[in-house]
């Protein structure tokens, strides 16, 4: 039978599935020399052990199949009511023996977690400072049980992973911490890799980790050590020691790292964990060409990971929508990205995708696509109206069933689903709204190219659509038209403004 227990200095990168992803990770550090608490693993077979000797399986089953809260709090209360096996103690004791004296910090490490799509931070259950074997026990217990909270179910779900998970254990001797906190080896919000973010907070860090703390933050750039930036909570010497170790870690995993640290009173800075920066901006290395026209109107200002997690689907997925709708097919790749926090348009990809539909690119292969595609647009002229009438009432009565509701009340699992219902309604609605501009345009630029091969120059298309009410966008161009005519009309008004300078025509104009 294999054990119970690994030391950290056991660990393997093949034992992942039993150490989980914190306990393979924290043990590949401290073989390669990193400042690691020493420890040891209790195994995902230690927790599977208990599963099956209190016959929980059933149990957790429906808690995967159902998103219920009873189901989800009878979960974890089996694991901190049931008998742990005494095997499973008896290994427990004799590790925490081994450790010596003193108290320890007992962390959650799953099997998924720390992977390089999903940082699982804050998820599951840590407690520090315990003393004594049955604090233990109770905190592998409360560890264990985590694994089942609403909050876990719920981000497990909107990650894909439906499988029953398994958590492993990590106990590490407790580092006496004066200051806490965390560092990022590239700008999570921005996606800038020349600095490192420290964010820092006195005592343990927990607090800052699980979004419970307001934390001070430091900005180092490269070739900075940070010695100048040094404070009354973080002198010069104490950031620059936790900027060295961040660089390090990133330079040892070849990728940004997202860094736990801790400082205890004599100075000496520990790094408790370290995973790969899962929300960072990552700025663009192919040869393509990104562009802020157009979009640079609609969403200006940087847009952080949290509101990019509901515009994305909003802007690629609605934009996968329109292209399907005409028969462009699939896209290789996003036709958004964020970039320095800033929203960019990937224009090569857009014009490698409506490229196929041009005689002049594709020859005689874009007869039969544009054939297809003008079937599917005259569809849509169709069905369209009809469509966005149903988007808007389904909204407003989606508004008024929700009005007066008292979020505080509701569940995690409840609430997360409703903020998915409203992400699916305002892509339904992008995807309409899109569909209709779209459409409007490739009729115009069809009565543009008419008037332009089979007219005589005197109308044009922006001429005929001008007269349209209610459109502000014509309105505008309507009256700067009339004024226009109304400048030709007055000989000497008109070389006025075609002979003075546009900064200062304003004042030139005031005078007359």
């Amino acid at each position: 039978m294999r054990p119970f227990v690994l030391s950290l200095d056991e660990v393997r990168e093949k034992e992942r599935n039993r150490a989980g992803g914190k306990g393979c990770t924290l043990a590949r550090l401290r073989r390669a020399g990193f400042p690691v608490p020493p420890g040891f693993v209790i195994a995902t077979d230690a927790y599977r052990a208990f599963v099956v000797a209190n016959g929980l399986e059933g149990l957790l089953a429906s808690a995967l199949a159902v998103s219920d809260p009873e189901v989800s709090t009878r979960a974890q209360a089996a694991f901190r009511e049931a008998e742990m096996p005494p095997e499973v103690v008896a290994a427990i004791d004799r590790a925490y023996g081994d450790l010596g004296a003193g108290p320890v910090a007992v962390r959650s490490s799953a099997v998924a977690e720390d992977a390089g799509g999903a940082s699982f931070a804050g998820q599951y259950e840590t407690v520090l400072n315990v003393v004594g074997r049955a604090a233990l026990l109770e905190a592998v217990r409360r560890c264990w049980a985590s694994l089942w909270s609403e909050r876990a179910l719920a981000y497990r779900r909107a990650l894909g992973l439906e499988t029953e998970p398994a958590m492993a254990v990590v106990v590490q001797r407790m580092v006496d911490a004066a200051q806490a906190g965390v560092a990022f080896t590239v700008d999570p919000v921005s996606g800038r890799q020349d600095v490192v973010v420290v964010e820092a907070v006195a005592g343990k860090g927990e607090k800052l980790v699980s979004g419970q703390a307001e934390p001070r933050r430091y900005l180092v750039r490269q070739g900075e050590d940070g010695h100048a930036l040094g404070d009354d909570l973080l002198d010069g010497a104490r950031l620059a020691a936790v900027v060295r170790l961040a660089r390090r870690v990133e330079a040892w995993a070849g990728r940004p790292q997202d860094v736990e640290w801790a400082l205890d009173r004599s100075g000496n800075v520990y790094l408790l964990q370290a995973r790969p920066v899962t929300a960072a901006g990552s700025p663009h290395r192919a040869a393509v060409r990104w562009t802020r026209d157009n979009v640079g109107e609609v969403i200006p200002d940087p847009v952080t990971p949290l509101s990019w997690s509901v515009l994305e689907p909003m802007t690629n997925g609605a934009f996968r929508g329109v292209l399907r709708r005409l028969g462009v097919g699939r896209l290789s790749g996003p036709l958004f990205a964020r970039f320095y926090g800033r929203v960019y348009f990937n224009q090569t990809l857009f014009q490698a995708a409506v490229g196929r539909f041009y005689l002049s690119q594709a020859g005689w292969r874009a007869l039969p696509r544009l054939t297809w595609a003008g079937s599917r647009t005259f569809w849509q002229l169709l069905r369209l109206p009809g469509e966005a009438e149903e988007v808007i009432r389904v909204i407003q009565g989606r508004c008024r069933a929700e009005e007066g509701l008292d979020l505080s009340a509701l569940s995690p699992v409840d609430l997360l689903a409703r903020v998915e219902e409203w992400c699916r309604l305002e892509r339904a609605a992008m995807e309409v709204h899109l569909a209709v501009t779209t459409v409007a345009d490739l009729l115009y630029q069809a009565l543009d190219k008419g008037l332009s091969r089979w007219g005589d120059g005197s109308v044009t298309a922006a001429a005929l659509t001008a007269g349209l009410t209610g459109v502000r966008s014509a309105e505008v161009g309507r009256a700067l038209a009339e004024l226009a005519r109304w400048v030709r009309r007055d000989g000497d008004l008109c070389a006025l403004v075609l002979g003075t300078p546009p900064r200062d025509l304003p004042a030139r104009l005031a005078k007359t």
